[in-house]
Parts: structure tokens; sequence; C-alpha cells
């Protein structure tokens, strides 16, 4: 019984971590939507995560860009296959950072995907 406990335990501190993140995630993309900046970065590391015992791989993109300010940041955003495979390190990427928090960004037409789905329910 002990164990189980101690398994539902981490189970439940696991659910609420990913929803705190999912949640904070959310908040920073409507805020990169309503006040971000355009800027071009460059890709500094493509990454594989995953993929071991038949689960999906997660591709992300790790880039860095400068602010307003000329304040360097970098962000990994995760990406879709054929994104991944658009770029190489090196290359320039797209970017929207948040005007309010700069070193919170995603790539460019991730802002714009949002930016639409946004209009639409209007």
């Amino acid at each position: 019984m002990q164990i189980f406990l101690i398994v539902l335990g981490s189970l439940v501190i696991l659910v609420a971590v990913a929803a705190i993140v999912i949640v904070r995630r959310a908040g920073e993309f409507g805020r990169l939507v309503q006040d971000g900046i355009e800027t071009i970065g460059l890709v500094e590391e493509k990454l594989v995560f995953g993929g071991g015992g038949g689960t999906r791989k997660g591709k992300h993109l790790r880039y860095a860009y400068k602010d307003e300010r000329g304040r360097e940041h970098r962000f990994r955003s995760q990406v879709t296959e054929g994104r991944f495979d658009q770029f190489d390190v090196g290359d320039p990427i797209d970017i929207v950072y948040s005007r309010a928090n700069p070193a919170v960004s995603a790539p460019k037409w991730l802002v714009d995907e949002a930016r639409a789905a946004r209009e639409k329910k209007r």
C-alpha cells in the first residue's frame, strides 16, 4: 500500500508540474501574439529527444537572438519534423520575442499561426 501511495503521489506531482508548464507557455504565447517583436536569430543546435521504446521523437531547434537593447538570448522550441529539416546549424531563423520579457520567444511561423487562430475566433 505504501508503494502505491508513493507512486500515486509522484504521478500527481508530475501531472501538476506538466500543467503548470503548459499554462505558463500558453501565457507566454499570448504575450508574443500581443506585443511580440520580430527579429532574426541563428540556429545554434538541432536536438532530438525520445524515440526509444516506440515513443515519438521530439525535434527542437535552439537559437540565439538579440533584443532591442542588444542583449543576447537563447531559446529552444519544439518544431515539426518538416520545419526541423528546413534548418541547419548556423541558418537564420525568423523569430518573435516578447517586449515585456525578451527572454521569451518562438519561431515567427508559430506566432503567425497563433495570430491567425485568434483572428478566426473573432
